[in-house]
């Protein structure tokens, strides 16, 4: 990025990052042409534009990485005990060549949080996954595997999400209101207790999308219970 100096007029080249979406994903959409920011540790694994291994943008992640299981990593700067959510897009485009055998795996630390073997062809898919950072670096790790061609991978990113919190409450001689702040897009279950020294909490209908950053609930269930407690989790 070029910027001028306004006082003495001079001009700099200065290496600049734009992070969309604060997402903590250095080059995440392999937009800078190459694996910028990642550690790469495999062969017939490219960066480029070829069809089916690109999502969005003008690169993507070519992973053919053949017999073996090759590492893509990333140590992001997280903040231990935050909760985070893991996007990203991988596709196994058709080719001459055969679907498998191939594999991709999805690591959060030292924990496997996906493993795809033999997937099929088809088009780009979007995995997500909700994980917490243990300390003030988190490795993100991606192990693949492609014999025949190569398995499409783009738009990683990593994304804090705020814990849900009280907005406020209603009540009615029939209902009880609530409302909560959430993150756009992730999914929250309402719960319930009765007593507060029993075991396990009781889900209050399905799991919830959040389209805006509020969730409203109403609970017209309440005549017949003396008390009951609610709290919302974050599901995924």
């Amino acid at each position: 990025m070029t910027v001028r100096n306004r006082k003495n007029q001079i001009v700099q080249n200065l290496p600049f990052t734009l992070r969309i979406g604060q997402s903590i994903v250095s080059n995440g959409g392999f937009e800078t042409g190459d694996f910028s920011g990642w550690n790469l540790n495999a062969t017939s694994t490219q960066v480029g534009n070829l069809s089916g291994l690109v999502h969005s943008g003008h690169y993507g992640a070519g992973l053919g990485q053949p017999s073996t299981l090759g590492y893509l990593s990333q140590t992001l700067p997280t903040t231990a005990g935050q909760t985070y959510r893991l996007s990203l897009w991988i596709d196994n485009p058709k080719n001459p060549h055969g679907a498998a055998p191939n594999e991709f795996l999805v690591q959060w630390g030292a924990t496997a949080i996906y493993d795809g073997v033999d997937l099929p062809f088809g088009t780009w898919t979007n995995l997500q996954f909700i994980v917490t950072a243990a300390s003030s670096g988190s490795l993100l790790q991606f192990g693949f595997q492609d014999d025949p061609y190569y398995l499409g991978l783009d738009d990683i990113s990593v994304m804090p999400i705020a814990a849900p919190k009280i907005q406020a409450v209603t009540r009615t001689p029939v209902s009880f209101g609530l409302a909560f702040a959430s993150s756009t897009g992730a999914f929250y279950q309402l719960q319930y207790k009765t007593n507060l020294a029993q075991p396990d909490w009781i889900d209050m209908g399905s799991h919830i999308l959040a389209a805006t950053n509020s969730l409203k609930f109403t609970d017209t269930n309440i005549v017949n219970y003396p008390q009951k407690f609610y709290r919302l989790i974050l599901v995924r």
